[in-house]
């Protein structure tokens, strides 16, 4: 109980923050979107497979435990991020900060089709957050989402439903089944070979003709780097390339879905810039967080291949958060969205 009251208590804090954002902005003036008291609601109400799980076979069959945080136990899998309520409340977060920036959940021209009632599927759902504030702003519409990981919330609203896959064996939907398919942040999960020659054609067939996929996800460079951050990118790139991961890059996902010729159209590329520490005010600083936090759920991975310990790897975070700040480091992140215009 005492958890579950913690963690509302953070996310109020953070909702706090996201209102505060547009004062130290420089580009034009936006709207801060808080998140509703249903959606934190939900989200801090995450089941947990410890509490739910029919036995302790089952549970320590589907979780590992290091440093104490909780992976997902699949050896089909290459998902090497968290599985636990920490890594549920960082993707959170990242959801309303990416929000603001982009003063929206998706670009796609799917408004008419989600107000009056749509199919929708979210590929690689996490713990729902985008899926849950999207049903709750188009309550006509039904909302699916599917993950490898079984971190989905316990939810009330009627028109939402989760299920746990692996999208690489295939969405297990009939062809032309949603008006809206997106995806979004795999780039650390998906190896970009497998996305392309598995994936891709699976989010264009359960699509709908005349429907839409949307893709969004970080770009992999960053912008005025200093040597800790160039070191740090360089470690994960090469760490992630031995485990079986290759990065996309917006360009290959452009090259992918174009490859499918007049079987799709594919929309001109979207990016926003985000802009890494205090020198860009409250947003530079809540985009700060969300980037060493992200670099936390890497501990595990990252500290054998720099060789370093735990406390080393906390020391080097806290240098590359000064460091982005001397060098007013900045990502970007991107969207591109595709029509269906026939079955492929």
């Amino acid at each position: 109980m005492r958890k579950i009251k913690e963690t509302k208590l953070a996310l109020s804090r953070q909702a706090n923050d996201l209102n505060l954002v547009s004062e130290n902005t420089d580009d034009e003036e936006v709207t801060a979107i808080s998140p509703t008291s249903s959606i934190m609601s939900s989200t801090s109400s995450l089941l947990d497979p410890i509490e739910t799980a029919s036995g302790l076979e089952n549970l320590f069959d589907m979780f590992v435990y290091v440093d104490g945080r909780r992976f997902l136990k699949d050896i089909d899998s290459k998902c090497y991020l968290p599985c636990d309520e920490q890594e549920a409340y960082r993707t959170y977060k990242r959801h309303y900060l990416f929000r603001f920036i982009w003063k929206s959940n998706y670009s796609a021209p799917v408004l008419d089709e989600l107000s009056f009632g749509a199919r929708v599927l979210d590929v690689g759902c996490a713990e729902g957050t985008w899926l849950l504030n999207m049903a709750a702003e188009y309550p006509l519409s039904t909302f699916v989402g599917v993950d490898i990981s079984p971190v989905f919330p316990e939810v009330t609203q009627t028109n939402t439903a989760f299920l746990q896959c692996n999208a690489l064996d295939g969405l297990p939907f009939p062809e032309n089944t949603f008006d809206f398919v997106r995806q979004g942040f795999l780039i650390v999960s998906i190896d970009w070979q497998e996305w392309k020659d598995k994936l891709v054609k699976e989010l264009v067939r359960v699509t709908k003709t005349g429907g839409y996929i949307e893709v969004m996800d970080l770009d992999i460079k960053y912008y005025r780097s200093g040597e800790i951050c160039k070191q740090l990118a360089s470690s994960v790139t090469d760490r992630f390339e031995q485990i079986g991961i290759k990065y996309n890059s917006s360009k290959d996902v452009l090259k992918a879905f174009g490859d499918l010729n007049d079987a799709v159209t594919v929309s001109p590329l979207e990016e926003k810039v985000h802009p890494l520490g205090s020198w860009a005010g409250k947003l530079g600083e809540l985009s700060l967080e969300g980037n060493i936090e992200a670099y936390e759920s890497l501990q595990a991975l990252l500290c054998p291949a720099l060789k370093v310990t735990k406390e080393e790897y906390q020391q080097k975070l806290l240098d590359l958060s000064e460091e982005y700040n001397r060098c007013k480091t900045y990502l970007k992140t991107y969207r591109v969205f595709i029509r269906k215009n026939k079955n492929i």
